[in-house]
This record gives structure tokens, sequence and C-alpha cells, in this order.
């Protein structure tokens, strides 16, 4: 009886792992990996993260070939995936936006640019409570990278541990 209610509970963990979108994060340089294992540092190790980077030493021709090297066998493990890019119009956004055209249905995939901490980690644990709802996870990331931004106000924070100090 034991076993059996264990072997539900793996087997509907499994279909909730598979529902959940690939996030996968693409940049100039090595932003899109630092971003990744910062994700990791502050909510853990996410198995529907991922990275691609156009890096000086490879090239456009070689990023589109990994790009769509990683979507094929992403593609294997859900049916959903959201690519966040690191800048509107940049070179890994443009090839990202024409390898996907012919390798996933419209329905199936979004494009994010603007990448930055707060929108990750939003994204990320967005997508573990609603991983099947793309327009609901692009929406959040949206927001939360706009409302991510903020002006820190140095001088009242140094006036209040001033005062503290005293």
């Amino acid at each position: 009886m034991k076993n059996t209610r264990l072997k539900e509970k793996v087997d509907t963990d499994r279909k909730n792992w598979k529902r959940m979108a690939n996030l996968l994060v693409v940049s100039h340089g090595s932003f899109a990996q630092g971003l990744c294992q910062s994700i990791g540092m502050i909510i853990g190790k996410d198995d529907h993260l991922f990275h691609c980077s156009l890096n000086e030493e490879t090239g456009s021709e070689d990023f589109k070939d990994h790009f769509k090297a990683l979507i094929k066998q992403l593609s294997l493990s859900s049916e959903k995936l959201i690519v966040i890019c690191d800048l509107y119009f940049g070179c890994p956004n443009i090839a990202a936006v024409e390898c996907l055209k012919g390798l996933l249905n419209d329905a199936d995939y979004r494009v994010v640019t603007g990448a930055n901490l707060p929108m990750m980690l939003e994204l990320c644990l967005a997508n573990r409570s609603c991983p099947h709802d793309l327009d609901f996870l692009a929406e959040k990331a949206l927001t939360m990278g706009r409302e991510g931004v903020k002006d820190f106000p140095i001088r009242q924070a140094e006036s209040a541990a001033v005062d503290e100090a005293l």
C-alpha cells in the first residue's frame, strides 16, 4: 500500500514537471550563465532553466546552431518555452526569433527581452505554480522586470545609518 502511494506521488510529480515551461536565457557574453547561477544561489537549482550565449569567439552562426540544438532537446521535455533575452533587437534576440519560427508553433513559446534578476526570479517561481499559461508567465516577467529596477535613496539610507550610530 505504501509503495503504491509513493509511486502515485512520483507519477504526479513527473506529470507536473513535464508541464512546466522551459525557460531559456540568451545573451551576449556570459550574462545568461550568470543569471542562471544567481537564480540557483537564491532559490535553488531549477531543472527548467537553461542558457545560451553569443560569444566573441564563436559568432552568430555558431550561436544559432547551438540555440537550435538546445531548442530541439528542450522540446522533448516540455511543450512550452519562454526565451528571455538580454537586449531587445540584440543579435541573440534576433537569432532566437528567427530560429523559433521554424522550430515551434507560435502558441508554444514567448520571447521576452530586458532580462534582469528580479524578472528571472519571478518567472522561475511563477513557472512552478502556473506553467501552462505562457501569457501569464510573460506578463509576470515583464512586470517584475520593470518593478525590480529602483532608484535606491542613498542619502536617506546614509542618514538613517548615521542616526542609528549616534
